[in-house]
């Protein structure tokens, strides 16, 4: 495909997050989001539908009331012991399920109405494959974690949070053991500390790290504004409206592509759950690549995700991508484990799908303004988001050929 073919997916960027601006997660600049993308796939001739499912508004209310119930149970714990442990097991359960990325529990919460848009283009012959191609139109709000000073260290304190989640649960469950007599109880002489006392002591390390969530998550709500999402995510958007462009004029060979421009993405990976939910069964065999994050920096393939546990990407994916990038080496595409929020490629691997995303990242591996207010158009790479476009595409058509 010769260079001055290819669309340019900086106009649909300038839409999203110039014109329209910050597009919360269920409210009305989401909806007017949706309907732009609506719009540009009739233009190209094509057919897309809105699928309305209900999502919250923001991830901060559900980690809320899950660091609320382990703080509660912290200050119960005086008085019911058994009780306050059976809070804290429950807190870590719907902790634990929350991090698998399968299903959500906490997204059930203050629930608005979101859209996905979809809509497909049919192979020139016998559809042999399907390919899914997603990226969220939504943006974040901000939050002191992600300010670009303090995000290197996001992870770590997460981490410390997820580690003291585990922890005050398993410190209770010895102090019921204990209480119960199922061994034998204890004091320190030199402290004159009871084994009850002391466990309760020792919760309060944990708890803090639980607090400093509490108070991050109530403070981001109260304190912080939505960003304009220019790079996370109307640069992913973009790539998969510009290929829906190209494949309209020149369609595949033997693959059905779907196109899936998912809402919600920023509360909780909503669109994308709601899509497997109601398509999923039909696309048991279909390859799904995810675009988020592609207007700065260095594009990479994304070979492994997620916060806690790591899940990887399907390895014929993989292999089709570093086939692609090796053919290509101007290009300078490099494989990468991405360690932060998760993509909605993380509920589609979890989920058994075969699924890779392609994202960018700066020098230090990190998502340049993440979050943040300086997440503007005037700050994303145009030739970076060219380069991902011509990437995807030469993936798209190594799929089509394998």
């Amino acid at each position: 495909m010769d260079e001055s073919e290819y669309p340019n997916p900086m106009v649909h960027i300038l839409e999203l997050s110039k014109k329209i601006g910050p597009r919360r997660p269920t409210t009305e600049k989401e909806h007017k989001a949706a309907e732009y993308i609506k719009s540009y796939y009739q233009l190209l001739g094509l057919s897309p539908t809105l699928e309305e499912f209900k999502a919250p508004s923001t991830f901060s209310w559900g980690y809320i009331l899950l660091f609320g119930l382990f703080i509660f149970a912290f200050l119960l714990y005086p008085v019911y012991i058994i009780v306050a442990t059976c809070i804290s097991f429950i807190a870590l359960v719907i902790f634990l399920i929350e991090g698998s990325s399968k299903i959500s529990i906490l997204t059930k919460l203050s629930r608005g109405k979101s859209y996905n848009v979809i809509t497909e283009i049919s192979p020139k012959n016998e559809v042999k494959k399907t390919i899914v191609l997603s990226g969220h139109y939504d943006s974040s709000r901000a939050a002191w974690f992600f300010n670009p000073k303090y995000v290197s260290k996001f992870r770590p304190l997460f981490l410390s949070m997820a580690i003291s989640g585990i922890i005050l649960p398993l410190l209770y469950l010895f102090a019921v053991i204990v209480l119960l007599g199922l061994i034998p109880a204890f004091t320190i002489p030199i402290l004159d500390i009871t084994a009850l006392s002391l466990t309760w002591y020792i919760s309060v390390i944990p708890t803090a790290f639980l607090f400093i969530g509490f108070i991050s998550m109530i403070l981001r709500e109260l304190a912080y504004t939505d960003v304009p999402g220019a790079n996370d995510n109307a640069s992913g958007a973009s790539i998969v409206l510009s290929l829906a462009k190209i494949l309209s004029k020149t369609p595949l060979d033997n693959t059905k592509v779907i196109f899936v421009s998912t809402g919600s993405e920023e509360s909780g990976m909503n669109g994308m759950m709601n899509f497997l939910k109601r398509h999923g069964k039909h696309l048991k065999d279909a390859y799904f690549i995810n675009f988020d994050n592609l207007g700065i920096g260095n594009l990479t393939y994304v070979i492994g995700e997620g916060l806690l546990t790591t899940l990887w990407s399907d390895k014929e994916l993989v292999c089709l991508a570093e086939k692609v990038a090796q053919a290509h080496p101007e290009w300078n595409v490099t494989p990468k484990v991405y360690k932060l929020l998760p993509t909605d490629a993380a509920p589609v691997i979890a989920q058994g799908f075969k699924a890779i995303s392609i994202m960018s990242f700066d020098d230090k591996g990190l998502l340049p303004n993440w979050h943040w207010y300086t997440d503007v158009y005037e700050n994303v790479e145009e030739k970076t988001v060219m380069k991902a476009l011509k990437f995807a595409y030469e993936l798209i058509k190594e799929i089509d050929k394998s």
